[in-house]
């Protein structure tokens, strides 16, 4: 049976209905061959949702997680959801932890939409921030997953501190614990926010 990522979202529970409304609205204003980062691929909703509606994106689509399955997600997680919902392909993958790969990643390929949802602890979010972070493109998109969540108390302090520290990243829009940033002027077309 074909699977979409608002059936995983139902299923998993780890995105609302609503934050997969606010993916796709990312997915739709993504220039053409935007090069996107995902840290953490739990059950594969979070990509499943930007590839369904820009299934061009795959071949720059890129997955970092440690696992490579389990009960948590992961990479085998994520490859399943892609061929539940019948698309040709999945996310470029990489096996390992997202620290390491931001550190190695080429300063010349700078990401157009970075989304965070891997460990939620401070210190490791304070780090990803600090590492990818300097790798966005001029008008990147960057959401954080979990903010304010009561499941992971640490990741509302995070982003605080670091919209402080990075004046240049302007909230976007919040939606249920979907916080989403845009840098610079984001593109010609600007989609409707959703709402939570």
């Amino acid at each position: 049976m074909k699977q979409n990522a608002f059936e995983l979202a139902k299923a998993f529970g780890y995105l609302s209905h609503s934050e997969v409304v606010g993916i796709k609205a990312i997915a739709t204003i993504l220039p053409e061959g935007a090069v996107c980062v995902n840290l953490g691929a739990g059950s594969g909703t979070s990509s499943l949702a930007v590839c369904e509606d820009r299934p061009d994106l795959l071949a720059t689509f890129h997955t970092i997680d440690i696992s490579p399955s389990g009960p948590l997600g992961g990479l085998e997680n994520e490859r399943i959801a892609f061929k539940l919902g019948y698309i040709d392909g999945h996310p470029i993958q990489l096996l390992g932890d997202t620290i390491g790969f931001g550190k190695s990643w080429p300063k010349d390929k700078k990401i157009d939409y970075l989304f965070i949802d891997d460990d939620h602890s401070a210190e490791h979010l304070q780090e990803e921030i600090d590492v990818w972070l300097p790798l966005l493109a001029d008008n990147a998109i960057v959401a954080f997953h979990d903010y304010g969540s009561v499941n992971w108390s640490g990741v509302k302090g995070v982003v605080d501190k670091m919209m402080v520290e990075h004046p240049e990243l302007k909230p976007w829009y919040l939606v249920r614990t979907l916080f989403v940033f845009k840098k610079g002027e984001i593109y010609t077309k600007e989609p409707h926010a959703p709402t939570s």
